[in-house]
């Protein structure tokens, strides 16, 4: 990869959703949006004396070959793990924000503890305390199915637990 060592990093990502976003607002692809930047981008750079070794594009061939090369290395080490992922996407950042989505998970299983506080099943009537244990459970079953990207193993043991409504130990002592 010619620029990997090159300093400053130089070129254009026609792949991001931010590009994709804009290139649409302007009623064109990402490729053609770019074409008519790049010198923009060069000009800028030119004024303020602003060199590189290498200028890129993600849509290059020398970039695909290279991304390929890197990528046979990796999956060869059985560094890639394929799976479909969904989850809250920042487009500005162009990262997953998984941090706020376990956060907003550890929010919801918090109102949950404050509902069986306040609701305080052990001193209900059996019929009432069935009615708030069941939607704590409720509670806990989408929960464990939102965590499911972030644990999946434990996530998948506690849908099971609480689908089949059986006592289980999910995480028993070592």
């Amino acid at each position: 990869m010619p620029y990997a060592n090159s300093v400053p990093h130089m070129g254009v990502d026609e792949h991001g959703l931010k590009v994709l976003s804009t290139a649409k607002e302007h009623g064109t692809t990402p490729e053609v949006y770019l074409d008519g930047l790049i010198p923009k981008w060069l000009d800028f750079c030119s004024k303020f004396r602003i060199d590189h070794d290498f200028f890129y594009r993600t849509s290059s061939k020398e970039h695909h070959s290279s991304a390929q090369r890197i990528w046979e290395i990796c999956d060869g080490k059985g560094d890639i793990y394929k799976k479909h992922y969904e989850g809250l996407y920042c487009v500005g950042c162009e990262e997953f924000e998984l941090h706020n989505a376990v956060y907003v998970i550890n929010e919801m299983v918090s109102l949950g503890n404050q509902h069986i506080h306040e609701k305080e099943p052990w001193k209900q009537k059996p019929e009432d305390a069935e009615v708030t244990l069941n939607n704590v459970s409720y509670l806990l079953l989408v929960a464990s199915e939102l965590y499911e990207p972030v644990i999946p193993d434990g996530a998948q043991k506690a849908i099971e637990a609480i689908k089949s409504k059986e006592k289980v130990i999910l995480f028993p002592r070592i």
